[in-house]
């Protein structure tokens, strides 16, 4: 007895000193589908992070899947496949890009545009590697605030990247129904590959990071990478559409190579970095897949309305006086009023919403949709009223974010095959041949080419 209360008292000292754990999200940007020597990189990645336990998020361009099926490189297919996979767009830099062609539309409109230009490449991506993607970054910083509603329709549920557009306390936060990892300041950091063998400076930036998190409570650090940087000295996508050039694919050059030797020293750069973080016992490398069960869903706003809901019952109870149970009729109308006013479709205030990084220490919010579902499914097999025959749909529709809204994103998904828009460059009619001219206002764009001016 005495033994089990000390035993019970060191176990309870150990988990009150143990410092609060920093997550670290590596990810790597895979989108050069021109440099051959990309794909050799992609897989030397994932090996060696595969044989030090670390478990990575590759961002996979729509285009870099298929061109990684017709080269036969199944041996990166399955090594990408053993970490977490995203998307980062359908064709990543060839013009227009996301922010190029959304910025002529509203939200819904280009909502819809988005799942059209990029469904395609979703459906490649989760074909390819037998996986969805868990999450989406934009190629660039072609950041646009249409993706958000358009990623849920899609099924992605994150949003993974870095930029300056939106952020929140710099650490992860929900905005858009969507968990973004973005605009993570200070503590999104990296060790350089062109400084040597290692990277001390980027070890101290690192331990300080992680020991400023720690001490507030821990934390994520955001870590990235692309697989090309590793093989090539300029960028694929600078080499071809900077400054707004457009060349057609058969013009297309390859960007410069590294020497073998060098590539080398930069697989050790990327391994010494991995090292260091493992050394500290309070880091934990999680992908975007793992984020999702630290930082908790809010709950949604209009769960926190009581007025609709709570006015509607006790509506519906005064006038049942305590007889719905023997009033089919009158009990089934109850619930269609409280089923009606909880998909009340008002909108609500659209917030920052930061997320709970530990569980433990709040309460997980509960799960509404399938109560909803619940109480339809019961009040619609009654078929008492035509009142809750209205919402037979909440009984077979699958939840919003799992949808897709447009036919094509629609047959892309379903079906399980790529449409045409997959084996060729994006292109208006006429085709573009010019160059991407912004005009002053950001929220018109024209194009240096016949049969397209001023945004339209």
């Amino acid at each position: 007895m005495l033994r089990t209360l000390i035993l019970g008292l060191l176990l309870l000292a150990s988990c009150l000193s143990a410092k609060p754990p920093v997550y670290v999200v590596l990810w790597f940007d895979t989108e050069d589908y021109l440099e051959p020597a990309a794909d050799d990189a992609a897989l030397r990645i994932a090996t060696d992070l595969t044989a030090a336990g670390v478990h990575a998020t590759f961002k996979v361009v729509g285009e870099k899947a298929r061109v990684l099926e017709s080269r036969g490189r199944r041996d990166v297919i399955a090594a990408l496949s053993k970490h977490a996979i995203g998307y980062h767009s359908n064709w990543h830099s060839v013009h227009p890009t996301p922010a190029e062609y959304l910025s002529r539309f509203g939200y819904l409109e280009g909502v819809a545009e988005f799942e059209r230009r990029e469904a395609a490449g979703v459906a490649d991506v989760r074909r390819v590697f037998s996986t969805p993607p868990v999450c989406y970054g934009q190629p660039g910083s072609s950041w646009a605030p249409q993706t958000d509603l358009a990623l849920r329709r899609l099924g992605i549920p994150v949003y993974l990247d870095e930029g300056d557009q939106v952020g929140l306390d710099e650490q992860p936060f929900w905005y858009g129904g969507l968990l973004n990892v973005f605009n993570m300041g200070r503590n999104s950091l990296r060790a350089q590959l062109n400084v040597g063998a290692e990277d001390t400076a980027a070890y101290a930036q690192f331990d300080d990071a992680a020991e400023r998190l720690s001490s507030s409570g821990g934390g994520v650090i955001s870590i990235y990478y692309h697989p090309t940087e590793f093989v090539t000295t300029e960028f694929w996508d600078a080499a071809n559409f900077a400054h707004g050039a457009n060349p057609a694919r058969a013009d297309w050059v390859k960007p410069r190579r590294r020497t073998a030797e060098d590539s080398e020293r930069c697989y050790g750069v990327l391994r010494h970095f991995v090292e260091h973080m493992k050394s500290r016992p309070d880091v934990r490398f999680v992908t975007a897949a793992d984020l999702l069960s630290i930082y908790l869903k809010p709950v949604p706003p209009w769960i926190l309305r009581p007025s609709p809901r709570t006015s509607a019952a006790t509506s519906y109870s005064q006038r049942c006086k305590g007889k719905c149970s023997r009033r089919p009729t009158c009990w089934s109308r109850c619930w269609a009023s409280i089923l009606q006013s909880w998909t009340d479709p008002r909108p609500t205030a659209l917030r920052l919403m930061p997320g709970h990084p530990f569980p433990h220490r709040r309460s997980k919010p509960r799960d509404w949709m399938p109560r909803i579902s619940f109480a339809a499914i019961i009040a619609c097999r009654t078929k008492f009223s035509s009142e809750l025959r209205r919402f037979r749909w909440l009984t077979s529709r699958p939840r919003s974010h799992a949808v897709p809204s447009s036919p094509a994103a629609k047959s892309v998904l379903c079906a399980g095959r790529s449409s045409s828009s997959a084996t060729s460059p994006p292109t208006l009619a006429p085709p573009l041949t010019g160059s991407f001219i912004p005009t002053a206002s950001p929220a018109r764009v024209c194009w240096n080419s016949p049969g397209f001016r001023d945004g339209r």
